[in-house]
């Protein structure tokens, strides 16, 4: 029974698929979209894509499942956005740096970069940007498993909070997002590199929270 209706199915899918890419095409133009780049991903695919995955020769076969479709090794799957290259980062004075998850405000004009050594300063190394995917220098973020005195880091962590911006928030809610080019303009907030623009927002960790917390164990004792 299972296997007549993998049969039955393939057969349905193989005689409606001229009739969808027809219909893509024409809406289309049979190009794929030229937006983004997209890429096949990296896991094999599941039985049941291997079973009755659309066959394919090219990326276009796949357009009319989606603009995100792509042919991979034969087969139509959704495909991912490539990872965002991020050039070695050297040590200082022993010391290993990493890019932030959270950034930290900026104090030196937007710079874009291609190595650590193409920005100034100990403490800034060429990062790649979450929104526009190129490459600017940032100022590194601490390895906490390698500083000293470990039984200060959940303090250092908190502080440090204050100062790290928080991401931006989707496209179609940002429309009161304001420029600064410094964190004066900004005040309580931080002014944020985002990309090659930086635009005022709020800290991960902001004094408020802070506030109700610190009344909070005032009250508990």
């Amino acid at each position: 029974m299972r296997t007549r209706w993998i049969g039955l199915s393939m057969l349905l899918l193989a005689a409606i698929l001229p009739i969808l890419r027809s219909l893509k095409i024409n809406a289309t133009g049979g190009e794929p979209s030229k937006s983004r780049t997209i890429v096949c991903p990296n896991d094999p695919p599941n039985t049941l894509t291997r079973l009755l995955g659309v066959i394919c020769e090219k990326s276009s076969d796949c357009q009319f499942l989606g603009t995100d479709q792509r042919c991979c090794k034969g087969i139509c799957r959704k495909g991912n956005e490539p990872p965002i290259y991020e050039p070695p980062h050297g040590d200082v004075l022993g010391i290993r740096r990493k890019c932030p998850s959270y950034t930290f405000p900026e104090r030196l004009p937007v710079k874009r970069c291609s190595k650590d050594e193409d920005c100034e300063g100990l403490n800034r190394i060429c990062c790649p940007d979450k929104k526009d995917r190129l490459l600017y220098c940032r100022t590194a973020a601490p390895i906490w498993s390698e500083l000293p005195f470990p039984e200060n880091i959940d303090t250092l962590k908190t502080l440090v909070g204050f100062v790290q911006c928080q991401p931006a928030p989707p496209s179609i809610i940002d429309i009161f997002a304001r420029p600064c080019n410094r964190t004066l303009d900004c005040v309580p907030n931080l002014c944020c590199q985002e990309g090659s623009k930086k635009i005022c927002r709020p800290p991960k960790r902001s004094v408020l929270s802070l506030a109700v917390q610190a009344t909070t164990r005032l009250i508990k004792g």
